[in-house]
């Protein structure tokens, strides 16, 4: 596949996937059809189905892409990085937040594409820009809203979890393999990899709705990379709790 159709493809994906996500977030899954998806994005029913099984997946699920450049960016990590330092930065890499497509809605939001209205997109455009504002890198701060419409969605309407929670599973799987290739181990006997990449995605999760949820006086890198630290840690209690 040349590498300007591989672009359209992947930007076909995003247009869908952007729509889906915002027409869920406004009315409810259940009361948004494939058709109105399709249409929304420029394209027809039929291309929906070519890259996406229901609605629910459009919404909620895993992307092939980002998976794939995932496992390939730990798998050109030095070979001497542990494993969690290798996890951490190519879960918070750019390449990692481009390839999840929200440079790409950015565009589409700019560009007017489909029926998504023009407010509905200044208006996510606008919390974009706030998480850059508040973090220390425009990839941090797109890795951010990633996870955060995600377990928004998911939250908010029950019936997207098990999607959910099947690209989740879906990407520990991936991750765990080219770990356990790394380590030179095998997964199916050993828990270490599936462990550590777990963690690592219980990690960068928990520390974004925390720091959501926060004063925000901290940049979100910082808190993500002082998350890291615990773990690296061993989660015992941090020196200055102890006693408190």
């Amino acid at each position: 596949m040349s590498d300007l159709r591989s672009k359209k493809k992947l930007a076909t994906y995003h247009a869908l996937a952007a729509a889906a996500r915002t027409l869920a977030a406004e009315r409810g899954p259940d009361a948004v059809t494939v058709e109105e998806i399709a249409d929304a994005a420029g394209v027809s029913p039929r291309t929906f189905f070519n890259y996406f099984s229901c609605k629910e997946e459009a919404i909620v699920g895993s992307e092939p892409s980002l998976i794939a450049a995932l496992v390939e960016q730990v798998t050109n990590r030095p070979s001497d990085e542990d494993p969690l330092t290798v996890l951490e930065a190519v879960l918070t890499s750019e390449e990692s937040a481009h390839l999840a497509g929200w440079h790409q809605r950015i565009h589409v939001a700019e560009s007017g594409n489909g029926s998504i209205e023009p407010e509905r997109s200044e208006r996510w455009k606008q919390r974009v820009e706030a998480l850059k504002a508040a973090t220390d890198s425009e990839e941090v701060a797109d890795l951010a809203d990633l996870w955060r419409k995600r377990m928004e969605m998911a939250r908010r309407f029950p019936q997207l979890l098990p999607r959910h929670l099947a690209g989740i599973a879906q990407l520990e799987r991936e991750l765990t393999g080219v770990i356990a290739t790394r380590l030179n181990v095998d997964a199916a006997s050993d828990p270490y990899p599936r462990l550590v990449v777990v963690a690592a995605l219980a990690t960068i999760r928990s520390t974004i709705g925390w720091w959501l949820q926060s004063d925000r006086s901290t940049t979100l890198g910082g808190v993500i990379h002082e998350g890291f630290e615990m773990l690296r840690s061993g989660l015992g209690t941090p020196p200055d709790r102890e006693g408190n």
